[in-house]
């Protein structure tokens, strides 16, 4: 099988494409012949080594596999479904799964992090919610009660923030999004709220103008620097995706970050929403793993998601 590895830290270059043997089926995992994983940034975060003592203190060891997240067919039963299921999940790469990533044609996971997925959609597309789906909506799990809060979501034209921008709309939320000209268009669609721009402190300003007293909860799943904790009203919650988040605590403000885990049924259920039809990709076969990473360095995807295929 192929398998994209990396044997330092480096640039786009450091990726190679290796022929390896497929795993062999262990008790207590499963495998799956992999067709569509993304291409994050996070994985070109971990690529150049960004958090070196971080990665260091959870035992990386090279060569490494970026990748998080994988729709494919299991090669084995899981407990709860039979070989040759269509499957959706991710590992977690900043967990116990470090450096045992989803960029391989056939890879090795835990059961509790597979899970079925739903008929009739597009592998490429589900790829881009497999992870970021549950972590938007578990991010909205930790704002507290949701029916007419003000809730401002920072970087909604993104899967992850998109995915909670929605469970919050559903949950009776009045939501209101950050994005990127490329993104308006996603990111204001069907909220009651509003759009809002800027750097994180004309967008805490602009969020105190149409909420005086604050907004109940502000998640910040993109990356906005510090001052944005400001638009959360005192005692309000301020919620983020990046473990880097300079945001610090205030005025009874609490600050928490969000570590996505596994939830099957909860996944499956997320990707029969709206979610998948407002998000824009573009494949990539997995053996180009190198040009993802430096078409996402280089920017310019106007929102378009790189899903690596095989």
């Amino acid at each position: 099988m192929l398998r994209v590895e990396f044997d330092r830290f480096g640039p786009p270059e450091v990726l190679e494409v290796r022929e390896r043997p497929e795993p062999l089926p262990t008790r207590d995992r499963i495998r799956v012949r992999v067709r569509a994983r993304t291409a994050n940034v996070s994985d070109v975060e971990l690529r150049r080594g960004d958090t070196p003592q971080r990665l260091k203190d959870l035992g990386l060891a090279f060569p490494a596999v970026l990748g998080w997240d994988f729709v494919g067919t299991l090669l084995d039963p899981a407990p709860t479904l039979p070989a040759g299921s269509a499957v959706v999940g991710f590992v977690p790469w900043l967990g116990s799964e470090v450096g045992r990533g989803t960029y391989a044609e056939v890879i090795s996971v835990a059961p509790q992090w597979v899970a079925a997925l739903p008929p009739d959609l597009d592998p490429a597309r589900a790829a881009v919610f497999a992870m970021n789906a549950l972590t938007g909506a578990q991010a909205t799990d930790r704002m507290g009660p949701l029916e007419g809060a003000n809730i401002l979501i920072v970087g909604a034209g993104g899967p992850v923030g998109m995915s909670a921008a929605t469970a919050a709309a559903a949950a009776g939320a009045y939501v209101y999004v950050t994005g990127s000209m490329a993104d308006e268009a996603l990111a204001a669609q069907g909220y009651a709220g509003g759009l809002l721009r800027g750097t994180p402190e004309e967008m805490a300003t602009a969020a105190r103008e149409v909420v005086p007293s604050g907004m109940d909860a502000v998640f910040n799943a993109a990356v906005a620097g510090p001052g944005l904790i400001r638009a959360v009203k005192d005692g309000g919650a301020f919620v983020s995706i990046h473990v880097a988040d300079k945001n610090e605590p205030e005025r009874g403000v609490a600050v928490e970050k969000v570590v996505v885990q596994a939830d099957p049924p909860r996944l499956t259920s997320l990707l029969t929403t709206s979610l998948l039809d407002r998000i824009r990709i573009e494949t990539l076969p997995l053996a180009q793993a190198r040009e993802a990473h430096e078409r996402l360095e280089r920017g310019g995807l106007a929102g378009r998601k790189i899903v690596l295929v095989s």
